[in-house]
């Protein structure tokens, strides 16, 4: 907003008066104007204890915004994401995915020029997708799903000088655990199973028992 003086445009802008505490910016103005709505950071809206409205997803649901359901839109990019990571999770697959996501990206010269600065990004990043994801909802980012972190590791272990990886060798992902995705009623009495790992289980509804 600009000020205006006696008519005449004075080319300043106006500072509009804020309460004390009041937080600046959109955050700010949506919270202290009753029925306002505006567009924010999910960090400012949990910050600043705003109203959110559902937004409908792809698959029809309206799942409210939290670092899960973004956690969830990055998720459901991964069977269209290429090999550079270059993909918009904006409205993914998925009826828990939250429909206005992206992603947080960090650019770096694969091909790094200092020994000692690359050797230290490397495994930082490295850090950053594994111990440092219990820092994430602190910080109000939400965490990189599981089925993600191979692809990005892969950059990082790509990063080198001279044709040497810089990242430490003793740096590699641990074992992702295997999470029930989905069981589907086979209508015949049976059940199918399927894992995070790629696997499936086929078993009796009756009696529980693991089939062939």
């Amino acid at each position: 907003m600009e000020a205006a003086r006696g008519g005449q445009h004075d080319g300043q802008l106006a500072q509009r008066p804020r309460r004390p505490g009041q937080p600046p910016g959109v955050a700010g103005e949506v919270r202290q104007n009753p029925n306002s709505l505006g567009y924010v950071e999910l960090a400012y809206a949990v910050q600043n204890q705003l109203g959110i409205g559902l937004v409908q997803n792809k698959a029809g649901a309206f799942p409210a915004p939290s670092f899960d359901t973004v956690s969830a839109a990055a998720a459901g990019a991964l069977p269209t994401m290429p090999d550079d990571l270059r993909v918009s999770i904006t409205d993914a697959a998925g009826e828990g995915a939250w429909p206005i996501s992206t992603f947080t990206w960090i650019l770096a010269y694969r091909q790094q020029r200092d020994q000692v600065k690359g050797a230290a990004l490397a495994n930082f990043l490295f850090w950053a997708i594994t111990q440092g994801q219990v820092f994430t909802k602190d910080l109000y980012y939400a965490p990189l799903p599981p089925s993600i972190l191979p692809l990005v590791y892969s950059k990082i272990a790509a990063l080198n000088v001279n044709g040497q990886p810089l990242l430490n060798p003793a740096s590699v992902l641990p074992a992702a655990p295997r999470v029930e995705v989905s069981t589907v009623d086979n209508a015949d009495g049976t059940a199918t199973t399927n894992y995070s790992d790629g696997t499936s289980v086929h078993w009796d509804l009756t009696t529980g028992a693991t089939l062939p």
